[in-house]
C-alpha cells in the first residue's frame, strides 16, 4: 500500500511539472511579456485549470514541432528525434547489443530491423530499466515543452517587433530585440538539453541489457 501511495505522489508530481508548469509559464509570458490581459491569474482555481489546459495545448504543439523537425532535419543540420536515433544507431554499444539480440531471436518468425524494435526487445528483457528510462524521458520532455514555448514566443515577438500594426510588448524597441536574442539563445540551449536526455533515455535499455549479458557470461 505504501508503494502505491509513493508511486501515485510521484506520478502526480510529474504531471504537475509536465503540464501545469509549462502552461503557467506560457500564461506569464502572455500576460507580462506581450501585455495581453487574460484574467487567468485573477483566481487561483482559474489559473490552475487554465495552466493545465494550456499545458496540454503546448504538448500538442510539441508533437507537431517534432514532426516538422524530423522533416526539416533531412535537409537542414538540426536536432530531431530521427537524427538522435541515427546517431545512436552508429554507436558501438548499439551495434554490439543488436548483434546479440539478433542471435537470440534468429529462430523467431518476426525479425527485428530498426532501432526502436531492438530497444523494445531489450526493455522486455531488462524491465528494471523502465524507471530510469521514464525519469530521463520525462526530463527530455520538460526541455522539449519549454523549447516549444520559447520558439512560439520568439516567433510572435519577432512579428510584434517587425510589424507597425502590432502593439509593442515593451516600450523600448532595443529592449525588445535584446529579449528576443535571449530567447534565441534559450531555444538553442534547451534543444541541447532535450537531445542529451532523450539520447540517454533511448540508450539506457541497451546499456543495462549489455551489462546483464556480460554478468550472465561471467557466471557461466
Amino acid at each position: 500500500m505504501k508503494f502505491d501511495i509513493v508511486a501515485s505522489l510521484k506520478e502526480f508530481f510529474f504531471d504537475i511539472i509536465g503540464f501545469f508548469v509549462p502552461g503557467f509559464i506560457a500564461i506569464i509570458i502572455i500576460e507580462k511579456m506581450f501585455g495581453v490581459s487574460t484574467g487567468f491569474l485573477s483566481e487561483v482555481y482559474i489559473m490552475i485549470i487554465m495552466s493545465y489546459v494550456i499545458g496540454y495545448v503546448i504538448h500538442s504543439f510539441t508533437l507537431l514541432k517534432d514532426n516538422w523537425f524530423n522533416t526539416l532535419s533531412k535537409k537542414l543540420p538540426i536536432s530531431s528525434v530521427d537524427t538522435v536515433l541515427d546517431d545512436l544507431s552508429s554507436k558501438d554499444n548499439y551495434k554490439l547489443v543488436s548483434k546479440i539480440i539478433e542471435e537470440e531471436t534468429k529462430e523467431d518468425d518476426q525479425k527485428l530491423s530498426h532501432f526502436k524494435s531492438f530497444r523494445n526487445y531489450a526493455m522486455s528483457v531488462v524491465p528494471e530499466a523502465d524507471k530510469k528510462v521514464y525519469i530521463f524521458m520525462f526530463r527530455a520532455e520538460v526541455f522539449n515543452q519549454l523549447h516549444t514555448i520559447v520558439l512560439i514566443s520568439l516567433v510572435i515577438g519577432i512579428v510584434f517587433n517587425l510589424s507597425s500594426y502590432c502593439i509593442e510588448f515593451f516600450n523600448d524597441y532595443f529592449v525588445n530585440w535584446a529579449i528576443l536574442i535571449v530567447f534565441f539563445i534559450l531555444a538553442f540551449t534547451l534543444r541541447i538539453g532535450w537531445k542529451r536526455f532523450y539520447a540517454i533515455s533511448m540508450n539506457i535499455p541497451f546499456s543495462i541489457y549489455l551489462s546483464k549479458t556480460k554478468t550472465k557470461g561471467n557466471e557461466s
